[in-house]
């Protein structure tokens, strides 16, 4: 049943218009739409979706209100949609899995932005509040507000209305294939464990340069058992499309994984802030040594001007070659306190993690470890120079099998005089050291070549 169904509606509008009832298919349906305008509608009573629009080119939704119970608006296989400007409430009343608030599968060129979206059901199980997952969407997602972030922290859980629990599972926030944007968005997530905030995914068929931008995200998991980040970007591996990430706030709490992570070559990561802190500790702490930036198995980036803190890797460089690392800030952990006196030691931590990573520039960074060492880098060639590296106990620049070129004008620095080495080469690595400071470790430079 439907609200208002229209075929062959072509330059149709539906507008200002109050449409109350629990319809089991949508609220509005329109089919074969050109130009075609759904502006300022109310949609209440938990229809099973708010709009349904097939097959629509050049058409407008936009400043809709709607509280609906599985999809807010489904707008399929047409182009140059607008999906602007509505609020979206998704109340799950016949508790199913796989919501979508925003979904526009097979749709390309199409603009979503300014839209709210909340949930006062459940979201359950492998849900996402703006969707498309075909190829070549050239979309732009822009200042769109989303927030599930449900967890009851006084109960220690999600809860239905009738009290009965449930957990939030592989849940995203934003899933685009092929965009062209996504900037300014602000998103909360809390989850039970998986998903993602924000994951984009770039075709083997299309090279579809991309700009992440000024997105604000909140993401707490409440268990490690997948590898979720708050901003995702993972390609075919013919992609050779770019990608900037630029002046993004990624907070991540307990079990989420990290903050960004990228598997596409050719992609530049500047001035964001990317942390790791401690939220509802006094129901759960359960991190598993999270990453700060992972950029491994990916090759040409720039990666600078990031403020990274409290990670136990700060970035992650493994299995790559060609990248310049310049004036970030990166201050990682071995042992997280929370608020509640918690705490959590992780092991194998490290401001720059750099193993088998060739053609790499380290310049003008600020990093601070606690026991872990400061840059580790193996089986390739580095230049690590103009550095602040400062550590309580760990080692200063460790580079072993056949790695570095230069390492020169660094400054490094046990701060409590635990730190073994300030510089430790070995297994045929053969740099040039020269004019570092080196104050308070056990042993200034090792090196066996």
């Amino acid at each position: 049943s439907y609200g208002v169904y229209a075929q062959n509606a072509n330059t149709s509008s539906i507008t200002n218009s109050t449409i109350d009832g629990t319809y089991s298919e949508a609220a509005i349906k329109m089919e074969s739409c050109i130009g075609c305008t759904v502006n300022n509608n109310t949609m209440s009573n938990n229809p099973y979706r708010g709009i349904w629009m097939d097959q629509g080119f050049n058409t407008t939704i936009t400043n809709n209100t709607m509280d609906v119970d599985y999809y807010g608006i489904q707008a399929q296989s047409g182009s140059y949609y607008s999906l602007d400007g509505n609020t979206i409430n998704l109340t799950n009343i016949n508790d199913n899995n796989y919501l979508r608030a925003i979904t526009f599968a097979s749709s390309e060129y199409c603009t979503v932005n300014n839209n709210t979206i909340t949930s006062t059901g459940n979201i359950s199980y492998n849900s996402y509040a703006i969707y498309n997952d075909n190829y070549n969407s050239q979309a732009i997602i822009n200042n769109n507000t989303i927030d599930w972030a449900n967890y009851d922290s006084t109960q220690c859980g999600w809860y239905r209305a009738d009290g009965s629990n449930y957990y939030p599972e592989n849940n995203y926030g934003i899933y685009a294939s092929d965009p062209q944007e996504i900037k300014g968005n602000n998103i909360s997530l809390d989850q039970y464990y998986g998903g993602q905030a924000i994951y984009v995914y770039k075709s083997y068929s299309y090279n579809v340069d991309a700009v992440i931008e000024s997105n604000t995200i909140d993401f707490w998991s409440q268990y490690d058992w997948s590898d979720n980040y708050g901003i995702t970007i993972n390609s075919s591996s013919n992609n050779s499309s770019y990608t900037l990430v630029k002046g993004n706030t990624v907070n991540i709490y307990n079990g989420t994984r990290g903050g960004i992570r990228s598997e596409n070559d050719n992609t530049d990561i500047i001035d964001n802030v990317i942390s790791f802190g401690d939220r509802y500790s006094q129901c759960n702490f359960n991190p598993n040594s999270p990453i700060g930036l992972r950029l491994s198995d990916s090759d040409h980036h720039i990666i600078k001007g990031n403020t990274i803190t409290n990670f136990a890797k700060g970035i992650d460089l493994e299995n790559n070659i060609d990248n310049v690392v310049d004036s970030n800030t990166i201050h990682t952990l071995t042992t997280y306190t929370t608020y509640t006196g918690n705490y959590q030691t992780w092991s194998n931590g490290y401001g720059i993690y750099a193993p088998n990573s060739d053609s790499l520039f380290i310049t003008n960074n600020t990093i601070t470890t606690e026991s872990g060492a400061i840059i580790y880098q193996t089986n390739g060639a580095s230049t690590i120079k103009y550095n602040l590296l400062e550590t309580e106990s760990g080692r200063g620049i460790w580079c072993e099998n056949q790695a570095g070129v230069e390492f020169s004008n660094n400054t490094i620095a046990s701060t409590n005089g635990n730190g073994d080495y300030g510089i430790h080469v070995s297994n045929l690595s053969a740099p040039v050291i020269k004019n570092n400071i080196i104050d308070n470790f056990q042993n200034g430079i090792y090196a066996d070549n």
